[in-house]
């Protein structure tokens, strides 16, 4: 999942059919060493974890693709308390420090749940 490149911005959101908890959640991202997407995770409208996608490879920009692929990563968002029907949220936000003809896009994967007592 990713913006559709050159819309600086969107949300998408879905409801937690996991039972009422506290949860450890964890972005799955896609990383890119072409810029480092701004995003923010909430739950039912209210911001929970946020910040910039670390890039894929320290040299950014001067690296090619080739030399220096997306990568997988995974974001922590900490521990929060999630309930049945809760509304998720992710919002991401496009960064071009190379220049206008590529960028990075706040591609993501999915997140993951994990029930914590």
């Amino acid at each position: 999942m990713a913006l559709d490149a050159y819309t600086g911005s969107g949300t998408c959101t879905a409801t937690f059919p996991g039972e009422d908890g506290n949860y450890s959640i964890v972005l799955h991202a896609q990383i890119e060493r072409d810029g480092q997407p701004s995003y923010i995770i909430s739950i039912d409208g209210a911001d929970v974890s946020g910040g910039q996608y670390p890039l894929s490879d320290p040299r950014g920009c001067s690296c090619s693709y080739d030399e220096c692929p997306d990568v997988q990563y995974n974001i922590s968002a900490d521990t929060h308390s999630v309930s049945y029907g809760s509304t998720i949220g992710f919002y991401g936000t496009e960064d071009f420090p190379c220049g206008s003809d590529h960028g990075a896009y706040a591609k993501w994967h999915g997140m993951t749940f994990t029930r914590v007592n």
